[in-house]
């Protein structure tokens, strides 16, 4: 029965994808700057593409997790979309993200080229242009969080396993989506041993996916071993199975499965937990979680959860205490306000909701927003306030 309820949960996140990607035109477009780098390792120049979130403004105080991809030709596009569409509200899978794609470093071999990458065998010295020349340039030219991402499939999924395994500092989080294990030349699998056990594993996290590559299911399974025995208790792994899915479906479903995971605890689901400690509790959670990530995590989402259980418990006052941080936080956002005003109702504090919803309505006028001025309008008009 698991198997048959997480194959449709696949084929509907799948039809989901699809349905975004047949309306991206209607979705905000990535600014993408192509960058070429003079490299002190690699034998030629670094080419690599960024592509910056929707509303990234390069003199704003906000910043991004970065998001390194193994992925271009087409994948890319889809790729794009895809961070796109699952970042583009508050409480999506994950919080807007630049993308910037992992530079190709050409070596002296006689291998084909479309095995290279899987090989490994230019992989130690792509971490050294990541680290010393990449990773810097992105941190210094662009509004950057200290949380990064490593994504790869198929013969580049190898990769995130590599860096993983050589250098696991260098991110936060792996996403290595149906890596071509049997095709890897560097002894990779030999990596995974008890170096997993080292603090410095510590916050940090894995996705890893099995696909339909032949002969692959045994060293996959030697990599689960590894890190069945080895791994540092605070090192957050998972594997999936994607034998059964189509080859060109998997970095699709594999990609929204891992960030999901990965940025679950962004916005929690059990509300419950913060019923007695209220917005301390919430407040104290958020506190712990800079720790994974390095940075500070917007509360908000979580206090409007926690304003709506409370105005379900008819504890009114505790919600517009709550929903007054909120306002406080972001002074600018009309929702908000109305929010307020609404509670402000519920505890049959007229004048204060009325105050509330004069002021949203200013604000909403000052930016033009139709829709609110409608809305609000109608409130104070039906509520006679």
């Amino acid at each position: 029965m698991n198997d048959i309820n997480n194959g449709f949960n696949k084929y509907i996140l799948l039809l989901c994808l699809l349905i975004i990607f047949n309306c991206s035109n209607l979705m905000a477009k990535n600014i993408e700057k192509s960058m070429v780098l003079a490299s002190k390792f690699a034998s030629h120049d670094l080419k690599f593409k960024v592509y910056l979130p929707d509303g990234y403004k390069g003199d704003s105080d906000e910043r991004y997790p970065v998001f390194y991809t193994t992925a271009g030709g087409s994948r890319i596009n889809v790729l794009k979309e895809q961070l796109a569409w699952l970042s583009h509200v508050g409480f999506g899978a994950l919080p807007k993200v630049i993308i910037v794609t992992v530079p190709y470093i050409e070596v002296e071999t006689d291998m084909e080229p479309k095995y290279i990458s899987a090989s490994g065998i230019n992989s130690d010295l792509t971490i050294e242009v990541l680290n010393h020349e990449v990773m810097p340039y992105i941190n210094k030219n662009f509004q950057t969080h200290p949380f990064n991402i490593l994504e790869g499939f198929s013969s580049s999924g190898n990769f995130p396993l590599y860096v993983l395994a050589a250098k696991p500092e260098l991110f936060n989080a792996y996403i290595s989506v149906s890596p071509a294990l049997v095709l890897d030349k560097s002894g990779l699998l030999a990596k995974f041993d008890k170096r997993l056990t080292s603090d410095i594993y510590k916050n940090k996290s894995l996705y890893l996916s099995l696909g339909s590559f032949t002969n692959n299911a045994p060293l996959f399974e030697g990599v689960e071993k590894a890190l069945n025995y080895y791994a540092n208790n605070e090192f957050n792994w998972h594997t999936e199975d994607f034998r059964t899915d189509n080859y060109m479906t998997q970095p699709m479903i594999g990609v929204s499965l891992a960030v999901q995971r990965l940025f679950s605890d962004r916005n929690p689901k059990d509300m419950a937990q913060f019923k007695t400690s209220g917005v301390k509790g919430i407040l104290a959670y958020y506190n712990k979680l800079k720790v994974k990530y390095g940075y500070a995590l917007s509360s908000t989402n979580a206090l409007m959860d926690l304003s709506y259980m409370q105005i379900e418990g008819d504890q009114y006052d505790e919600a517009i205490k709550t929903l007054e941080l909120v306002v406080n936080q972001s002074p600018e956002n009309t929702y908000y306000l109305t929010r307020l005003a609404s509670a402000q109702l519920e505890a049959k504090q007229n004048k204060a909701a009325k105050k509330t919803y004069n002021k949203a309505l200013i604000l909403a006028k000052a930016k033009g927003d139709e829709e609110s001025i409608q809305f609000i309008q109608n409130k104070l008009k039906v509520l006679k306030l």
